[in-house]
């Protein structure tokens, strides 16, 4: 483990079938490693009025549109409720120093590209 702030955001599972209406879950791993503090998690849409995307990890169990994460390697669940499809899904992982500057951020995405319902 480095001195450096890194961070890193993969695709555990990805669905290419989707249920409208329903929530559907993604998963992802982060893995935040040497000097890193208050890093976050955010999901994101695209488009983003095709549905609604909340997260949760084995650390916060109550569905939030950011969530922290760190040290070491998290498991991000992705619950997004579908309206329309394809629609891609992005977890987006930032952490930032006492002064409020970026230290580290990567992202990963997962496109469900078949809605039924």
């Amino acid at each position: 483990m480095g001195l450096r702030c890194e961070c890193d955001v993969s695709v555990y599972a990805c669905p290419a079938f989707g249920i409208l209406g329903e929530v559907n879950r993604v998963s992802f791993i982060v893995n935040v490693t040497g000097l890193c503090k208050n890093c976050t998690a955010t999901c994101a849409l695209s488009p983003a009025d095709f549905g609604t995307c909340l997260l949760t990890s084995s650390d916060v169990t109550t569905p939030a549109e950011t969530i922290p994460v760190g040290p070491g390697e998290t498991y991000v669940t992705a619950e997004v409720t579908l309206r329309n499809c394809p629609i891609t899904v992005t977890v987006t992982v930032t952490c930032i120093d006492d002064f409020g500057r970026i230290t580290c951020t990567d992202s990963a995405e997962c496109t469900i590209r078949i809605c039924a319902g």
